[in-house]
């Protein structure tokens, strides 16, 4: 089992069944076959979405519309899922080597193509944890971390809801030493209430 990662609890017959009908999968066709999906320099292995339906793709692009010219105050938001050219709602789970040689791991809920909820991982190639962060209600939200290849947080930050940059951010050099401090928690809450 990769660092960071956490047994998948068990669930009983009844509600497996209720969650069957809710969880969507999709498996790529390249798991199946052993063989890598490249799509803009990156590897998707397997993808999941819903237990009652398998959409089997032989390429990622063709599932991920991106617009990274539109400027937007969620930079997350600049791609999004569509399946047959419709935006896709449901359960996403997905395992991608990217271009840099890193492990991506995404498991949460996807509404009109759109990340909602969910945890992103990522590990290097030797599975050290390079960074792990969560979405809430479509944004960056609680503790996103970052780790040295040495295994040394490099940074750790912040977020909260309408604010997709970090409120309170600690950065530290490779071995562990304090080297940047930033809190504007306070700050950027006032501005947000204020702004309501």
């Amino acid at each position: 089992m990769l660092q960071g990662s956490s047994p998948r609890p068990s669930v009983s017959g009844g509600a497996l069944a209720s969650i069957s009908m809710k969880i969507t999968i999709l498996i790529i066709l390249g798991v199946l076959s052993d063989a890598l999906v490249w799509a803009n320099g990156d590897t998707l292995n397997f993808y999941v979405t819903n237990n009652s339906d398998t959409i089997y793709v032989n390429d990622f692009a063709n599932i991920l519309v991106c617009n990274y010219l539109i400027s937007i105050e969620k930079s997350h938001n600049k791609c999004m899922i569509t399946i047959e050219d419709d935006l896709y709602t449901g359960k996403l789970y997905y395992q991608m080597s990217r271009a840099d040689s890193m492990l991506q791991v995404f498991d949460g809920e996807i509404v009109d193509g759109l990340i909602k909820n969910g945890t992103i991982l990522r590990y290097s190639t030797t599975g050290q944890l390079i960074l792990s962060g969560q979405y809430y209600d479509n944004w960056k939200f609680g503790i996103w971390t970052s780790y040295y290849k040495n295994g040394q947080i490099e940074s750790v930050m912040k977020f909260i809801v309408n604010a997709d940059y970090p409120v309170v951010e600690w950065n530290y050099d490779e071995s562990g030493r304090l080297v940047y401090h930033n809190d504007e928690q306070k700050e950027i809450e006032k501005r947000i209430k204020n702004a309501r």
